[in-house]
């Protein structure tokens, strides 16, 4: 390394944690952390304590009100206090003689004491301030490290700091397209590009005219819901209340229902495409982060199909708010696992899914009037389901990205299917969530998914040896 320099190394996956006298701080996935008093893992909903000279673990960090988890334990140099970190979005520092746990920041992201230097990183950027250990109070003006950093999974920390050494993960530049193409996998058209760069969470009217999208942003943030024609022309910003997310299309593709985070009324709601309607919220929630919030999936003649993750156990259930009546939603599902990306067919008679209770995603198949009725749809595993507009014909992603296809035979009254066939194979396997998915065209010749246009960038990591000659201020303005 060179003093008071930095290095970018080409990486395939992750680094190595680094050791530092009696502490050992770790990468964002890494769950042990030890001192000679004690080792510290992070197991289940809760860090436990493992003594140094044995015995039972003991759960050190009680879960609070509204916590769902903690992670990521570190220790401070004195071998006994060590920050972790509590969903939602708190960093806290606590201690191994059980004194209460003390407010250290918020944040997405995990923390890392370094000598008198708390860093942590922020939409990508790397920061550090100084720390009180005896206050536990940031103090001095917040300094900037290094940008274009990974965004770990939250409790995560895409970087891994010493005394004397700095090492975080750069995001590589992915760039991504939307494009139209037939049950070959060949290319016909590409859709767009979006003004606004980054984009999300793609549903196609039932009539194939109109898209739907997010502008992604860091964290969706400030996403909102934009309503574009086929080729990606004529924009119009649909939703302002930021953040919003999972766009749906009403059956007769006049009205979009949608996942709104706003902090004043969270919930799912309804606006219709076109004119100057006011958007209305048709079931208001009071979880809270954004995973708890109820997510639309699909928009039948039978009501809004819709995703739901329980804070406490994290498990996502399936659940339908009705079009009529009293409009009191209720489970579609009832099954271990967990339960994504309802599809109700067009006859209104079956509902495709996919589920993880065996094990691995699978697509089933479940009766609406008799729900112990199911079928496997899915051999070796799938997910993304999505019908066909006359219902003869049920797509799917195998694992490996492959769009399979399933002939659905018969009448109405009964479930009868084909083996799953191979389309082509697509790259979506690889991509952000919010991009992993397609749309079917009616009639299933055509499809819209995205490609990346730089499929391997390459990964690096910045290495900083005495990295405190590297801070420089932050221009908030800029940010």
């Amino acid at each position: 390394m060179l003093r008071g320099r930095s290095q970018k190394c080409p990486v395939a996956r992750t680094f190595a944690g680094i050791k530092t006298g009696r502490q050992l701080l770790h990468l964002p996935l890494r769950e042990l952390n030890s001192t000679r008093r004690a080792t510290l893992v992070a197991r289940a909903r809760q860090p436990r304590r493992y003594a140094a000279a044995g015995g039972a673990p003991s759960a050190l960090t009680p879960l609070q009100n509204g916590e769902s988890y903690h992670r990521s334990p570190s220790f401070l140099a004195d071998g006994n206090r060590f920050l972790y970190f509590a969903d939602p979005d708190t960093v806290y520092l606590g201690s191994l003689d059980g004194r209460p746990p003390k407010r250290v920041l918020t944040t997405e992201q995990m923390a890392l004491v370094s000598g008198q230097h708390l860093l942590y990183s922020q939409n990508g950027t790397l920061s550090a301030q100084k720390f009180d250990e005896r206050r536990l109070a940031l103090v001095g003006d917040r300094v900037l490290i290094g940008e274009d950093v990974v965004i770990a999974p939250p409790g995560g920390a895409g970087f891994s700091v010493s005394e004397t050494a700095l090492a975080y993960l750069v995001r590589p530049q992915v760039r991504f397209s939307l494009v139209w193409v037939n049950r070959s996998g060949q290319h016909l058209a590409t859709v767009g590009p979006f003004h606004f760069g980054s984009y999300g969470d793609v549903e196609l009217s039932p009539d194939g005219k109109h898209i739907a999208v997010i502008n992604a942003g860091e964290r969706f943030r400030n996403s909102n819901v934009w309503v574009f024609d086929s080729t990606g022309r004529q924009p119009s910003q649909f939703t302002f209340s930021a953040p919003n997310r999972f766009p749906v299309w009403s059956v007769d593709g006049r009205t979009l229902v949608f996942t709104s985070g706003r902090a004043a009324a969270p919930g799912m709601y309804e606006k219709p495409v076109g004119g100057a309607a006011p958007e209305d919220v048709i079931l208001q929630s009071t979880m809270v982060p954004t995973p708890a919030l109820p997510r639309p999936s699909d928009w039948s003649r039978r009501g809004i199909v819709y995703e739901v993750t329980a804070p406490a156990t994290r498990s996502t259930t399936l659940w339908v708010l009705p079009n009529d009546g009293d409009r009191k939603p209720y489970p579609l599902v009832r099954e271990n696992g967990n339960q994504r990306d309802g599809k109700i067919s067009p006859n209104g008679r079956w509902l495709a899914y996919a589920s993880d209770q065996s094990g691995r995603s699978e697509v089933l198949v479940q009766s609406l009037s008799t729900p112990q009725l199911k079928w496997n749809v899915s051999t070796t595993g799938g997910s993304v389901p999505r019908w066909r507009n006359d219902g003869k014909e049920l797509f799917f992603l195998g694992t490996d990205g492959t769009l399979m296809s399933v002939a659905i035979i018969g009448d109405a009254a009964a479930f009868h299917k084909g083996e799953p066939q191979p389309l082509f194979q697509t790259r979506l396997s690889g991509l952000p969530e919010p991009l992993r998915s397609f749309a079917v065209a009616p009639g299933g010749q055509q499809f819209l998914l995205s490609e990346p246009d730089n499929p391997d960038p390459g990964r690096s990591i910045v290495v900083a040896s005495h990295w405190q000659t590297l801070l420089k201020p932050v221009n908030e303005n800029l940010r």
